[in-house]
């Protein structure tokens, strides 16, 4: 809510990035077990090559990655670029948790990339100097992902 205390949209901003990085992290060591699981199969078998190309199909942009976290941000993003972008919002640190926030999720694929660029755009305009250095450093990692 954009009226809620500034330490509790942060709080709250934190928790939200800190479940995505954990979640993040957990995933990874999941798969890389995953990946071992599938080499040992491999190599016990005799016609491995078959079985390895179907095993071992990347994931890109988080497909197939249900995550609580991931639904938990999805559902509540246009409420947090309010918050973020409300004109009564005079705290700095809220918008660099929401940036930070967007960084995650969009390295994740957790959110449609077009959905933070007018966001981005709006940040650079920023007072503070490291908003619009965080916003300009996630647009163009948006440029050249997706360019």
């Amino acid at each position: 809510s954009p009226e809620a205390h500034q330490s509790l949209k942060e709080q709250a901003l934190m928790n939200l990035c800190d479940m995505v990085k954990a979640e993040e992290t957990q995933m990874q060591i999941e798969e890389a077990a995953r990946q071992d699981t599938f080499k040992e199969m491999a190599k016990a078998e005799e016609g491995a090559d078959a079985a390895k190309s179907s095993i071992m199909l990347p994931k890109i942009n988080g497909q197939g990655d249900a995550c609580l976290s991931g639904g938990i941000v999805q559902r509540y993003w246009p409420k947090i670029l309010v918050v973020a972008t409300h004109p009564e919002n005079n705290a700095p640190g809220v918008r660099v948790k929401v940036l930070q926030l967007a960084e995650v999720v969009l390295r994740h694929g957790l959110i449609h990339p077009m959905s933070c660029i007018p966001f981005l755009i709006a940040m650079q305009g920023d007072a503070e100097k490291m908003i619009q250095r965080l916003a300009t450093r996630l647009l163009h990692q948006l440029n050249t992902q997706y360019a």
